[in-house]
């Protein structure tokens, strides 16, 4: 599903988020909630306005209680869902502070819900910030870990 809605593959993803949707409801599962977001637009965008109005509002109550250093990363996709752009680029400034990030949160800057970010200067300097400081950790925990023997 993650892999369509990036592709632009609505239909496809839709099909495969109601699945996760019906199996985290018949099992009682809170599991991908950071998913809701990208749920949420699809539910939207097939007329399910209800249903797209309470993944929204899990995924909001998931922002809330995150208490990662992607806390603000999410809370950018929140307000790129609600239209609020300014406020998206504050949290996305906010997490590119973050040290030790996950690499695969670089493609954070290819998510479709900050496609209105994406032609902003600010949102450039953001990634490009993000990169960098990623590749410098990265860098450093090699060095470390050659030191300690665990690499070569």
């Amino acid at each position: 599903a993650k892999i369509y809605f990036a592709q632009g593959q609505h239909d496809s993803a839709f099909y495969y988020y109601q699945i996760l949707e019906n199996r985290r409801k018949a099992f009682g599962l809170k599991v991908y909630m950071h998913e809701n977001v990208k749920m949420a637009y699809l539910y939207k965008e097939q007329g399910l306005l209800q249903e797209a109005e309470e993944l929204f509002a899990q995924y909001q109550a998931h922002v809330v209680e995150e208490t990662t250093v992607y806390k603000e990363a999410f809370k950018a996709v929140e307000f790129a869902y609600l239209g609020e752009e300014d406020a998206a680029i504050a949290e996305l400034r906010k997490f590119a502070g973050a040290q030790n990030i996950q690499y695969w949160f670089l493609l954070l800057a290819e998510e479709p819900l900050l496609d209105g970010l994406r032609d902003r200067a600010a949102f450039k300097e953001i990634f490009k910030e993000l990169e960098q400081s990623f590749w410098k950790n990265h860098g450093l925990l090699e060095t470390r870990f050659k030191a300690k023997g665990l690499l070569q």
